[in-house]
């Protein structure tokens, strides 16, 4: 490879390929006991998945089969615009 090829190489990125947009993802982070991090990239690779595919699928799993009827959703508050009540001025 020479010095050209290199530059074109950074030139152009990743344009014409890469893996496909999964869409908006928010991170999850936890802390799971050493033993357990240690299994995980080759059980997710056993599976043919990346830590985080197999993390994200064991979460879509379970709460698929959450019941979330039990859960209680907060209504959005009613926003009211209130009158507005000019203040008396103190006396100097």
């Amino acid at each position: 490879m020479n010095r050209r090829t290199v530059k074109k190489m950074a030139a152009t990125g990743n344009r014409g390929g890469g893996q496909r947009s999964k869409g908006p993802r928010s991170f999850v982070g936890t802390r799971v006991p050493v033993d357990e991090a240690q299994l995980l990239p080759h059980v997710a690779k056993l599976n043919g998945l990346t830590v985080s595919e197999f993390v994200a699928a064991i979460i879509h799993e379970k709460l698929a089969q959450a019941d979330l009827s039990s859960l209680e959703w907060q209504e959005a508050l009613p926003l009211e615009v209130q009158e507005r009540v000019p203040m008396r001025r103190l006396a100097s």
